[in-house]
């Protein structure tokens, strides 16, 4: 590691293994136009090093979540669709060392389509709907990187028939 008055930087190596357990559940249920599916992984990791990385060994893995949920509603009819999508992740560590944290998130997706023709379709998808911060990484102490902020897309699909 070498440090300035106004910055840090680490050098990234290879560790002797990361150990990870846990489990994934996903289910779905579609009864008829309407549908819900559900996911949630949890994993417990850890660090197993040794030599120059010993003060790393039992530490959580950088940006790895215990814990991501997510849930789904969708409707579909024929072409037509609509969606809303729940997700969350835990907190995470930013850094190798598990001093820096980044905060939990949770943000809303939404989806729709609606046929114009039988082979025009116009869709609409909004991820992060309600433009939660949601945090990818930390920088010089203080300044908080952004993922993905509220984000709007429209377009045509067209099936050749």
């Amino acid at each position: 590691m070498s440090s300035t008055a106004t910055s840090a930087s680490r050098v990234r190596r290879n560790l002797d293994a990361i150990r990870a357990h846990g489990f994934e559940i996903d289910a779905a249920y579609r009864p008829g136009p309407v549908g819900v599916q559900a996911s949630w992984s949890h994993v417990n990791s850890t660090v197993d090093a040794s030599a120059a990385a010993i003060a790393l060994d039992g530490l959580r893995p950088a940006q790895t979540p215990r814990d991501q949920v997510s849930a789904t509603i969708d409707w579909r009819r024929d072409a037509a669709a609509a969606s809303l999508t729940v997700r969350h992740v835990a907190r995470q560590f930013d850094d190798d060392q598990n001093s820096r944290s980044l905060d939990p998130a949770t943000t809303l997706d939404a989806y729709a389509a609606y046929p114009i023709t039988r082979a025009l379709v116009v869709e609409a998808r909004a991820e992060n709907l309600f433009d939660e911060t949601v945090e990818a990484g930390i920088s010089s102490g203080t300044i908080v990187e952004r993922a993905t902020p509220r984000t709007l897309w429209i377009g045509l699909r067209y099936a050749m028939r």
